[in-house]
């Protein structure tokens, strides 16, 4: 099952700030919640009916 997944417009704003190698990193990683909305390592998010993932983007 293929799951819809948005990314909100401040979350856009952020994305565009970052470096391209770290976006592609992390668009990447957004794509592949599509199919897999639970990969291993996410944590539940304590208060709300949300998870995250880490991606690990390095700064120079």
């Amino acid at each position: 099952m293929t799951y819809a997944v948005e990314i909100l417009r401040a979350a856009q704003k952020q994305l565009a700030k970052i470096d391209r190698q770290a976006q592609t990193r992390v668009i990447n990683s957004i794509r592949a919640l599509a199919d897999n909305p639970r990969p291993p390592g996410c944590k539940k998010l304590s208060g709300r009916p949300a998870r995250r993932i880490r991606v690990s983007v390095r700064t120079a």
